[in-house]
């Protein structure tokens, strides 16, 4: 199965994919980890078709999660900046290549790298680093489901174009790059090669003076990670047989610059946005703080150098780009000797025992069943963020992975948590609207984004020329509903991470 696609208008039918963060648990799903079962039977018939939609409903759900999974990472591929291989140029016309000066006004090579957004073409560091370091986390623990679509080259590819530009970012132990672009112009709308050559792309780089332990910590959780799955990608008996290239030399190299990044994270202690002038997006990532990304990068260190140093100082329902406490836990639990009978153990137990579910007294859900992260999100705008959700589904599958023999019930509890929100975002849920582009006619055919809309204003033409496979648009109201429109920007932008 491939990814030509991009001819495709708007509406057609026969595209099975879906978007970059559930990757990982959906590996999980097509590998039939503990709960996959749950999620197969749950997913509706009319989700059940493949790339040349020839298959018929009834068939298995593990074929179609599979090519849900052979899909899933074309959007990274459709948000690449830099010399584009001709592979992307083939499969996706529209796309060119674009900021081929970046970071040479202060001496760097910061060409590569993802786009942010359907709407942006500026390059930020720290939600980069966090999409990065969870697509490699969920490599790490699912190779199988990976390897099972015959996806692993495309994954470590994805990987690899990503951690090449965070490494250039990365200069020296006093220094890191925390964004490439201004925030764009409200009204610019246009082929994202086309604004990145026509607006002025300065680099924004902190020091010792204004340091970034956020996107600094972020930054070599993502090396480290990456550093992982390059060494394992060859030993695992997951594999079929090793990917055409050796990647013991990335590994290396990723590993040496995170220990660089997390020494200036650690040593220099400050926040990335005040490096950016507040008319050039300071406020766009402006996270709450930094412990839980030292946190993040020492565990991340901790584990990819086999306990050898890095976590000798670390210290709701929250995981992602902001804030990785559960992520912290969750990965320490899993890799530490002692495993959930640690404090980290305590925690992630403790997590999912108090989760509420939808009708509860304290519910924290969606009418439908969705999580809701962020309950001021929720409360002034009425929205819930689809991604958030599926970031903490990420965490349940990993949990019940390592408890299906030792705590079954909390293995349970995770999964069926898990398979819920992934269940919710492929359909089920009470408008019978999928949140992925490109899977059925009940998919978004209009996210805010400008390399599919193919116009130059964001109002007309009104429906999107192209559909490009695997974006997870924003999110549904509390009460489930979603208007699909580019105007309703922050329900139906399709983002590297989550808002």
């Amino acid at each position: 199965m491939g990814t030509d696609v991009s001819g495709l208008p708007a509406g057609s039918a026969g595209l099975s994919v879906t978007h970059n963060r559930p990757l990982a648990f959906l590996a999980a799903n097509a590998d039939s980890l503990q709960g996959a079962a749950g999620a197969f039977a749950a997913v509706p018939a009319a989700t059940n078709a493949t790339l040349n939609a020839t298959t018929p409903s009834a068939a298995p759900a593990t074929d179609y999660y599979a090519s849900v999974l052979t899909q899933t990472l074309t959007f990274y591929d459709t948000q690449r900046s830099g010399r584009l291989p001709s592979s992307i140029h083939q499969a996706f016309p529209m796309m060119m290549d674009s900021a081929l000066d970046d970071g040479k006004d202060v001496g760097l090579d910061l060409v590569g790298g993802y786009f942010d957004s359907g709407t942006s073409v500026v390059k930020y560091t720290l939600p980069l680093a966090f999409s990065l370091t969870t697509l490699a986390w969920g490599a790490i623990e699912f190779p199988e489901g990976f390897a099972a679509a015959n996806q692993t080259a495309h994954l470590l590819d994805t990987v690899k174009w990503g951690t090449d530009y965070l490494m250039n970012c990365v200069p020296n132990s006093t220094a890191l790059v925390v964004q490439v672009a201004s925030k764009e112009r409200a009204s610019a709308w246009n082929n994202p090669a086309n604004i990145a050559s026509y607006n002025l792309r300065a680099t924004f780089t902190a020091g010792t003076q204004l340091p970034a332990s956020d996107a600094a910590g972020e930054t070599s959780a993502a090396l480290a990670a990456a550093s992982i799955l390059f060494r394992t990608v060859n030993e695992t008996s997951a594999l079929p047989q090793p990917p055409p290239i050796d990647h013991s030399s990335d590994s290396n190299q990723l590993l040496a610059k995170a220990k660089t990044a997390f020494e200036y994270a650690d040593t220099y202690r400050g926040l990335a946005y005040k490096n950016i002038p507040p008319e050039n997006g300071a406020f766009v990532y402006s996270p709450w703080g930094y412990l839980d990304d030292l946190a993040w990068g020492a565990a991340w260190l901790h584990k990819a150098t086999n306990g050898t140093g890095h976590f000798s100082w670390i210290p709701d329902y929250r995981f992602n780009w902001d804030m990785k406490d559960r992520g912290v836990d969750v990965l320490m639990a899993t890799t530490l000797s002692d495993g959930m009978s640690s404090l980290y153990g305590s925690r992630v137990k403790g997590m999912f025992a108090n989760i509420s579910y939808p009708g509860d007294e304290y519910s924290f859900f969606s009418q439908g069943g969705l999580l809701i992260r962020d309950l001021a999100l929720q409360q002034d705008y009425d929205f819930v963020s689809a991604p958030d959700s599926i970031n903490v589904a990420f965490l349940g599958y990993i949990v019940s992975k390592y408890n299906a023999k030792a705590n079954s019930d909390l293995a349970t509890i995770a999964s069926e948590f898990a398979t819920a929100q992934l269940n919710y975002v492929l359909g089920d849920n009470p408008s019978n609207f999928t949140f992925i582009t490109g899977i059925d006619s009940r998919s978004p055919i209009n996210p805010c984004s400008m390399l599919m809309h193919g116009g130059i204003n964001i109002s007309y033409p009104v429906n999107n020329k192209y559909v490009l496979p695997g974006a997870l648009v924003g999110g549904p109201t509390v009460r489930d509903k979603y208007v699909d429109t580019r105007l309703n920007r922050l329900y139906t932008e399709p983002k590297l991470i989550c808002r």
